[in-house]
């Protein structure tokens, strides 16, 4: 179905995707797995027509696609989900799925696309409210929206670059199988993820890439997770979860919340995290996670409720600035609109908790933040170990290392981890897992929000369910297994859920 030869692409006379030739087979899933910078991304974006390459073919059925654009790829039957959400904001759903078709989804035209739209969302299985305003979907809800793009079209050829990274395990195991439909009907699958054990399940053909070349392909059943991470970093890498440490008893808690409403008609909430304490949230899209850490934290200020850090008074998380004095520190699920001013150097969003620190008459004295913010880039590996490049210019997993790096260089007495490893690479996800179980290490009280739950499971000490804004059940280390977890949030008995691992 779809042939690529010899495609190359370079930048400044570096080269990104170097001869890179691979077969897709109608009917296959085939996964492309690299580190961040390995050319995945580049290579889908030139067989789509978003980056013209230097050289090479691309053929689908045998017929060359010309190089001219995504218009010539899409007329051949190539689509492509993004890693990089491209809805507008102000337009709805229904206009985002139609957006480029020779007539609007506006006026009389509505009837039809909607007709269209209701078919698309039925036989995909997969559902968004066509009325809702792109802007005030959740992460989750953005990349559903950019798969319904995609299939409207109807293509011969789908790319995925990252379809899951912002989905829970729910949304994650519906993808999985409309993928494997999408696989039964004909269609050609070329699927790039960080989720090694996801492609496995469900790929049937793995290419290798390192550094812009191939260094690996076959058969999907041939490689391990390890034997796969090998031949991505060069080198052995334990991607086995480090386990946590002890719990702190003889302390004050970390971090107690008693009946905090994140917002009207809410469930309080009430919970605990004990110093040294990895407390992971689990559930699926909507639960409540990122809304109890928001509050927390002051971001979104609760309509009731209080908290308590480290043994001291109770208070109402009003502001950030209030949560930030009691010693709360977040890394928060959207690092570039969220957590890090993408345009501004390494050294100055590291700064930014603690700018009075690197201050003098409301001058920043340079000497002593370049030397800081030099020493606290090594302690978090951030490559390139620059502290003047701009934050956007580095890789997803950098950012997040600046991003956690940025807190705890705060000494928190509470960190919040909201989808810590979402978008990143292995090796950079098996560094922020160390970092997270270092960070309990010292005394820290960790909440641990995941839509991996292999990494809640792996990671903490204590999981909690959240199911319709409220804690539903709670498992400790030895308890806790997928089954039970997956259970608890959709609500039904655990011999009614197929655990598939």
């Amino acid at each position: 179905m779809l042939s690529v030869s010899s495609l190359s692409k370079s930048y400044a006379g570096h080269p990104v995707v170097d001869r890179v030739s691979l077969e897709v087979k109608r009917g296959e899933i085939h996964a492309i797995v690299g580190e961040n910078g390995a050319g995945k991304t580049t290579l889908l974006q030139m067989i789509a027509g978003l980056v013209r390459s230097d050289s090479g073919i691309v053929t689908v059925d045998g017929v060359p696609v010309p190089a001219h654009g995504r218009v010539a790829a899409l007329r051949a039957g190539i689509a492509m989900v993004t890693q990089e959400l491209a809805a507008i904001p102000s337009r709805s759903v229904l206009e985002n799925v139609y957006l480029g078709r020779k007539s609007a989804p506006i006026g009389s035209a509505r009837a039809h696309f909607s007709g269209e739209y209701e078919r698309l969302t039925r036989d995909s299985g997969i559902y968004l409210n066509p009325r809702a305003l792109a802007g005030t979907l959740s992460l989750a809800e953005r990349q559903v929206l950019e798969i319904l793009r995609a299939l409207a079209i109807n293509p011969k050829v789908l790319l995925l670059d990252e379809p899951t990274t912002a989905m829970s395990f729910d949304q994650s195991e519906n993808f999985r199988r409309l993928a494997g439909e999408l696989s039964r009907q004909g269609k050609a699958i070329i699927w790039v993820s960080h989720h090694l054990e996801e492609l496995r399940s469900n790929a049937h053909h793995v290419t290798v890439m390192r550094d812009g070349v191939v260094v690996g392909a076959g058969p999907a059943d041939d490689f391990t997770e390890t034997s796969l991470v090998h031949l991505m970093v060069g080198y052995p890498v334990d991607v086995a979860y480090p386990p946590p440490g002890e719990i702190d008893r003889s302390r004050p808690a970390a971090l107690r919340v008693r009946d905090l409403c994140s917002y009207k008609k809410s469930v309080p909430l009430s919970l605990e995290v004990a110093c040294g304490e990895i407390v992971g949230c689990s559930g699926l899209v909507g639960a409540g996670r990122s809304s109890l850490a928001q509050a927390v934290f002051g971001a979104s200020p609760p309509v009731s409720g209080a908290i308590s850090v480290g043994g001291g008074p109770w208070f109402s998380p009003t502001t950030v600035r209030r949560s930030i004095a009691a010693g709360i520190g977040m890394v928060p699920e959207d690092r570039k609109s969220q957590g890090l001013v993408l345009r501004r150097s390494v050294a100055e969003n590291l700064m930014l908790p603690s700018l009075r620190s690197f201050t003098r008459l409301g001058l920043i004295m340079r000497s002593k933040a370049k030397q800081l913010c030099a020493t606290w880039v090594a302690e978090a590996g951030v490559r390139p170990a620059s502290t003047s490049i701009a934050v956007a210019s580095l890789s997803g997993g950098n950012q997040q290392k600046v991003l956690a790096k940025k807190w705890l260089q705060t000494n928190p007495k509470v960190m919040i981890f909201d989808e810590p490893t979402r978008g990143v690479s292995v090796d950079a996800k098996v560094q922020i897992h160390r970092v997270i179980v270092d960070t309990a290490r010292r005394g820290v009280g960790v909440l641990l929000l995941s839509s991996e739950l292999d990494e809640v499971l792996g990671l903490s000490h204590r999981t909690l369910v959240f199911r319709g804004g409220a804690i539903v059940a709670e498992f400790g280390r030895e308890s806790a297994t997928r089954e039970r977890v997956i259970s608890a949030a959709f609500g039904v008995r655990p011999s009614e859920v197929r655990d598939d691992n």
